[in-house]
């Protein structure tokens, strides 16, 4: 086999390892949400998380015919009710996994990243000038 020919085997390799890896990260989000929301339709009490948004839920089931309550805790902050209907709710469920009790319980007490990210929009080039009139990041 020509030095070509080894390359583009083991391009062929790499590509076909990423398409399984996101196969099986898409199967296992599935999975994830399945379990959530046929826990949520058996009236059970569920705790999942949504670690892009840094925010865990917790469901308590309603009495019979009632709608049962959502709770959220940000990293960092205490338990808040919210309806069940909103975005983060969907997208925790959409998007999130179960996690146990007692993380959620613990949510609270992990400082997060996602307020204290750095995001510029300036070129590197102007950085140095931008700086001298950018509030200090503590």
């Amino acid at each position: 086999m020509s030095g070509i020919a080894v390359s583009d085997l083991v391009k062929g390799k790499i590509i076909i390892i990423c398409m399984a890896w996101g196969t099986i990260t898409r199967l296992t989000r599935k999975l994830q949400t399945d379990i959530i929301q046929n826990r949520i339709g058996a009236g059970k009490k569920v705790f999942f998380e949504n670690p892009l948004e840094e925010m865990a839920f917790r469901y308590i089931p309603g009495d019979v015919g009632e709608l049962g309550k959502y709770f959220v805790k940000y990293y960092g902050r205490d338990e808040y009710e919210i309806s069940f209907d909103s975005s983060p709710v969907l997208m925790g469920i959409m998007e999130g996994k179960p996690i146990s009790r007692s993380r959620y319980e613990r949510y609270h007490l992990i400082e997060g990243t996602y307020g204290n990210r750095k995001v510029s929009t300036v070129p590197v080039h102007n950085q140095a000038m931008i700086e001298q009139y950018a509030d200090p990041v503590y």
